[in-house]
């Protein structure tokens, strides 16, 4: 179950397997202790590295999928029948795997 709690003016989203009330201040806790840790809180900022890098990332990941999307769409003009499918695939599946 996703909950949305406040901790210290932050919102954040908990996911939680309990659904009881009495269970509230549990995923506020688990809220609390991960905030801690990430470095989230009121004077959280990002920093203008992870700005500068944001497109790169975006671009990173679109060329990515464009390439994976590519490779499934030649595999698939490979085949002739749908049950030879999976053996083509499957080389690149494991690629993925490994990376």
């Amino acid at each position: 179950m996703l909950r949305a709690v406040r901790v210290d003016g932050v919102p954040l989203i908990v996911i939680s397997l309990f659904s009881c009330e009495q269970d509230k201040a549990l995923a506020k806790e688990q809220a609390r202790f991960w905030a801690g840790r990430l470095g989230l809180g009121r004077d959280a900022e990002i920093s203008s590295t992870t700005w500068s890098l944001l497109p790169a990332v975006l671009l990173w990941f679109v060329l990515g999928f464009a390439l994976y999307s590519f490779a499934y769409a030649a595999a698939g003009a490979i085949v002739a029948r749908q049950e030879e499918v999976q053996f083509v695939v499957m080389p690149m599946t494991l690629l993925i795997a490994a990376s």
